[in-house]
């Protein structure tokens, strides 16, 4: 099989995984919807209050909820890339000097994007003007909390594919 079908198959793994990363989150608010004042919620909510979280102060307990599971994206991204790295490759037309270059500047992207979004408290209504917007609203902050889920996944798949692709790549160039 070549490269580029190897590489879709490999998307199309990820984004099917991605979609079931993505229910939970569903499945949360929905319940929530129906019974916000349900023992379930409160409880996860009072057991991971020392926790780092994003939180709108219109919906405490669902953000607060959803922020927790936000935080299993890169587990989950490393479990499922797991399955299938022996499938991945990246293009071999740049210098390995441009490569690890690259890598580095992904790898830094990708520490501060994480520390900001997983290890940093945020309060969305006290946040710019289009993150209070999706604060205001329980389905524009369902969108943003799986916006940002899917972001994190992408982004933890990436760096997987991107180290392992390189690790592959520098190793048959020696």
């Amino acid at each position: 099989m070549d490269d580029s079908k190897k590489n879709n198959n490999v998307t199309t793994y990820m984004l099917c995984i991605l979609l079931l990363g993505i229910t939970p989150i569903l499945i949360l608010f929905f319940c929530y919807l129906k019974k916000p004042d349900a023992y379930f919620f409160h409880t996860i909510s009072i057991y991971t209050d020392f926790l780092p979280e994003i939180t709108s102060s219109k919906n405490i307990i669902i953000s607060k909820i959803i922020s927790l599971y936000i935080k299993t994206a890169p587990f989950i991204a490393f479990i499922s890339f797991l399955k299938i790295y022996k499938n991945i490759s990246i293009r071999k037309d740049n210098s390995t000097i441009k490569l690890l270059a690259n890598l580095i500047l992904y790898i830094f992207f990708y520490i501060i994007t994480i520390y900001l979004f997983l290890f940093c408290n945020h309060e969305l209504t006290t946040s710019g003007k289009l993150l209070r917007v999706m604060s205001q609203n329980d389905y524009f902050l369902l969108f943003f909390f799986i916006s940002l889920y899917s972001s994190i996944y992408i982004l933890s798949f990436m760096l997987l594919w991107f180290l392992v692709g390189s690790y592959k790549l520098i190793k048959e160039r020696i």
